[in-house]
């Protein structure tokens, strides 16, 4: 019976129970960095929000392995680059996009990390596989525009191909974990993500044939060529000329506060009332048993009062009587 109540309470519970030391559930919050062809180093005026959700399975003091969903924002300007007269500042292209990561990883703590002993700070390396999705944008006359779906480096042309809104991505950094108590962790990680992608930016290769492209969408054959826009004698069909640069990948960058709960505890199942009872180091408590000795005690003392109260309540009768 004992095994069947447990059966029920690992179903009820699902993955916040787990036959190892505890599983952390949590929150994190930061900021996100991209780096590709339309900005090369650390922008500070690129900095956008991100912000996800994660749960961290403890296998050990030293290991774990973490499943997180992430949304972050990505942004990159030509007009930011720092040279002057530059390939990029006359290329005058910029994008926006929503980018949403899953992703697994592994964590190795460099110092043990144990929140039932003193172990409770710890910095850590990881690396791990993750899943992205990203839409990249760029503006216009003050309206915003899907930029895969146009075809900007001639995708949509005869022969071209439109890259993929789904890629790979390796998440590789630091971070520490903090274990305020039994139960809440605070933490920071600074990770890269190094993608499969060329196109987190929409620019990789050349410019496309502009005449075709402005046949089939004007928008598009705008976005595409932007340098017009801002040196008008640079006005053209540059077909052929170098875009973007297609050997090197994009990444990106995300920096968080973590904040999580721990859930259970899967050795000494500690942290749940109603699993308790099955840990192997369960001691049930034992009631009380009264004290006899001081019961006789008590005994005696309260006769002693309702003696005392008896015999002041006959004195007084008696008083009466004389009376």
């Amino acid at each position: 019976m004992k095994l069947r109540t447990l059966f029920i309470y690992l179903i009820l519970l699902g993955p916040s129970i787990a036959f190892s030391q505890y599983l952390e559930a949590g929150i994190t919050g930061g900021f996100s960095q991209y780096f590709g062809d339309l900005q090369y180093g650390y922008e500070t005026r690129e900095n956008n929000a991100a912000f996800g959700i994660f749960a961290r399975y403890n296998l050990k003091r030293q290991v774990a392995i973490k499943a997180q969903f992430s949304q972050a924002t990505l942004s990159g300007n030509d007009a930011l680059q720092r040279k002057t007269n530059s390939f990029e500042s006359t290329r005058n292209l910029s994008f926006q996009s929503k980018l949403f990561e899953l992703a697994v990883q592994g964590e190795w703590n460099i110092t043990k990390f144990d929140i039932r002993d003193n172990n409770r700070t710890a910095p850590y390396l990881f690396a791990g596989l993750a899943g992205i999705y990203y839409s990249p944008q760029a503006e216009l006359d003050g309206k915003w525009y899907d930029l895969q779906s146009m075809g900007t480096e001639g995708q949509t042309l005869e022969g071209g191909k439109k890259y993929s809104k789904l890629n790979v991505a390796f998440p590789v950094g630091v971070g520490l974990k903090i274990s305020l108590n039994e139960r809440f962790n605070i933490g920071f990680e600074f990770g890269m993500r190094l993608t499969m992608s060329d196109y987190l930016d929409d620019v990789s290769g050349t410019y496309p044939n502009l005449a075709l492209l402005e046949e089939i969408d004007p928008i598009a054959s705008q976005l595409s060529f932007r340098s017009p826009e801002i040196l008008p004698q640079l006005a053209g069909n540059p077909v052929g000329k170098p875009r973007g640069n297609p050997n090197d990948k994009d990444s990106y960058f995300i920096g968080n506060i973590t904040f999580s709960f721990n859930l259970a505890e899967g050795y000494d199942l500690e942290f749940d009332e109603r699993l308790r009872k099955f840990s192997p180091n369960y001691k049930p408590k034992v009631p009380k048993m009264p004290n006899l000795k001081s019961t006789k005690r008590e005994l005696r003392k309260e006769e002693k009062i309702r003696a005392k109260a008896k015999a002041e309540r006959s004195g007084k009768n008696a008083k009466k009587k004389k009376k």
